[in-house]
């Protein structure tokens, strides 16, 4: 069998990263058809006594029939592809939403010079304007990028990264929503990085373009999304705060 045959070049010539052994387990774990758990368990046991014998792989991301035919056999399976749906269901609602309140924010009630004046209530500097355009478009453009799922783990940064500032700046005083806390944000938020760290699935920009070829693997790596999705998002959203947060003398003394 094709991936029988092919399972055993990986195994004996170590033609495939340990990335890439990591995501067949996955795979094959995955799918329903015996022969795919026998291959999987068949895999652990040489790739547990090549770890015992300190063999090194060579480390390269495979051109092997099994890369091509049997990982792309495994995530047709329906276990991966309800991941996939799940995963545009999580799109469909979490980047209209974003991109709303965005649109709100430029274009609706006091529109940009009313986020303004907010914003610079807030004590965000160098003026409330520039946070106004600034959080109205990264709020639109990473709504539509998540809608249609490209670049997902950036998108999902972004809403991050704007969900650390609201949560800082306006919602840190109370968890629930109807106390004015963090709960919205945070929620929010977690979805976000769920997003990123998965990637779009199967229905998306990312995939299509070659970007995302596997659930949870970015750019031909597994945990990059998660990585840029935790650490841009958390990380601008904190730098922000530390160059332009400057609350208000009595916002400040209560805080303290």
């Amino acid at each position: 069998m094709l991936v029988e045959v092919a399972v055993d070049v990986v195994v004996e010539v170590d033609s495939l990263s340990s990335e890439s052994l990591s995501f067949l387990l996955h795979a094959a774990g995955a799918s329903r058809r015996s022969e795919a758990a026998r291959v999987a368990a068949h895999i652990r046991f040489k790739v547990f006594m090549q770890a015992s014998l300190g063999r090194p792989r060579i480390q390269t991301w495979g051109s092997t029939p099994l890369h091509c035919g049997g990982m792309n056999a495994a995530v047709s399976s329906p276990p991966f592809q309800q991941v996939d749906l799940v995963l545009l269901i999580l799109r469909l609602v979490a980047g209209p939403t974003i991109f709303w309140h965005g649109y709100n924010k430029m274009f609706r009630g006091g529109k940009i010079a009313g986020t303004a004046r907010w914003f610079t209530s807030m004590g965000m500097r160098p003026n409330g304007t520039v946070h106004a355009y600034a959080a109205s478009l990264t709020e639109m453009g990473c709504g539509v990028l998540l809608l249609f799922g490209f670049l997902t783990p950036l998108a999902a940064a972004g809403v991050i990264s704007l969900m650390v500032v609201a949560g800082w700046t306006v919602h840190k005083h109370a968890f629930l929503i109807a106390k004015d806390g963090f709960e919205h944000v945070f929620l929010l938020a977690t979805v976000c990085f769920a997003i990123g760290s998965l990637g779009a699935g199967r229905w998306s920009l990312d995939r299509a373009l070659g970007l995302s070829d596997y659930v949870g693997y970015f750019l031909g790596y597994e945990w990059l999304g998660m990585w840029i999705t935790l650490v841009v998002g958390i990380g601008a959203g904190t730098l922000l705060l530390l160059a332009c947060y400057r609350p208000p003398a009595k916002e400040a003394e209560s805080n303290s």
